[in-house]
């Protein structure tokens, strides 16, 4: 496409060239009409009628090249979006592989509130060890105060 580009860009600078002569076949059909009133140079002014007609046929090619530089302008807005769209592939690619990582984060979420519960339950269960610690301590000061009593040791 980009070939196609190029090659209809030269043509349009041809077109250019070509519009040059179409203003100097308006001066021509001038002339034409000047003819109509020297009729004795009838002969000369069949030959400029005839490169009217041919300046009538390059204006038309001159319409014609108006349109390659529409499709030209076109072709250069496409090349554009198309560098859009590798853009936009490259930023799909990514959003693939961040959907692949959301998985994964969510096997993650699943663990990390797996550890949250397990984190509870030794939270709880620390506090049974502290309630242990606590009654441990009372029997044995209990066992303390009952054997320095009975012994008479004063505490």
């Amino acid at each position: 496409m980009v070939g196609y580009c190029d090659y209809l860009q030269y043509i349009v600078g041809y077109c250019e060239y070509l519009q040059y002569i179409v203003g100097y076949c308006d001066l021509l059909q001038y002339i034409v009409g000047y003819c109509d009133l020297l009729q004795y140079i009838v002969g000369y002014c069949d030959f400029i009628q005839y490169i009217v007609g041919y300046c009538d046929l390059l204006q038309n090619i001159v319409g014609y090249c108006e349109y390659l530089q529409y499709i030209v302008g076109y072709c250069e807005y496409l090349q554009y979006i198309v560098g859009y769209c590798e853009y936009l592939q490259y930023i799909v690619g990514y959003c693939e592989y961040l959907q692949h990582m959301v998985g994964y984060c969510d096997l993650l979420q699943y663990i990390v509130g797996y550890c949250d519960f397990i984190q509870y339950i030794v939270g709880y269960c620390d506090f049974i060890q502290l309630g242990r610690y606590y009654c441990y301590f009372y029997s044995n000061s209990r066992v303390a105060v009952i054997f320095a009593w009975k012994h008479g040791i004063i505490l």
